[in-house]
Formats: structure tokens, sequence, C-alpha cells
């Protein structure tokens, strides 16, 4: 699983050039939806608070269609976003075949060493 904390200091940076810039979170991660909200009160958009289980993907109590469905949807507003920040997804990969604009207007955290590109401009 991807570190959370790595992606502390790209969202704080852009955050201090933006003030009351909105952040889009696509996580199916429970814990990880609450610690960004924490984190950043009043900044994170997201059309829901994560699973709450060990395995989204090979938990047999989560419907496969709802969370079909819910990938569909954050790939598809990930997509439309103006920046995008993302560790080792496939959805937020699948994001960037989607809206290829994207391919000069995000930051890929699991290269290392990836210099961080200037956020567009509001």
């Amino acid at each position: 699983k991807f570190p959370l904390e790595r992606f502390f200091a790209p969202i704080d940076g852009f955050l201090a050039a933006h003030p009351g810039s909105r952040i889009l979170l696509a996580t199916d991660d429970a814990r990880y939806h609450a610690a960004l909200q924490k984190r950043y009160p009043g900044a994170i958009l997201s059309r829901g608070s994560g699973y709450a289980t060990r395995n989204v993907v090979r938990d047999p109590a989560l419907s496969r269609h709802a969370k079909g469905a819910d990938a569909v949807m954050d790939a598809l507003l990930l997509a439309h976003s103006d920046y995008l920040l993302k560790g080792t997804s496939a959805l937020s990969e699948f994001s960037l075949w989607l809206s290829p604009r994207l391919a000069a207007a995000h930051l890929d955290l699991q290269i290392e060493g990836e210099a961080l590109p200037p956020p567009p401009s509001p």
C-alpha cells in the first residue's frame, strides 16, 4: 500500500500556493479518507468515505457491482480535475488515459525523484 504521508508535502504546497482550493479525494480506504479529512478540514471533496475493510478487492461482503460503479465514477471525476496527484492506483492511471491533458498536469509519486511540476493557475 502506498504511504499516505507521501501525499502531504505536495498537497501542503498546492494549498499554500492556492488558498481556498479544494482537493478531490478518490480512495477506497476509509482510514486514508479520515486522515486526509482531519489534516485538511474543509478542503476535501469526495463521493464517499472509503471502505472499512482490509482488502476492498477480495472482500466478499462488498458488492462487486457497487465497487465497479464507484471506481468508474471516481476515474471520470479525476479525469476532469485540473491536476492529478497519484500513487500506485490503476484508477488514477486510467484517469490519465481518459484525459490526455493530465499528462502535463500530474505528479506520479511512485516514480522516485520525479520533480514536482507547477500546479495550474486557478
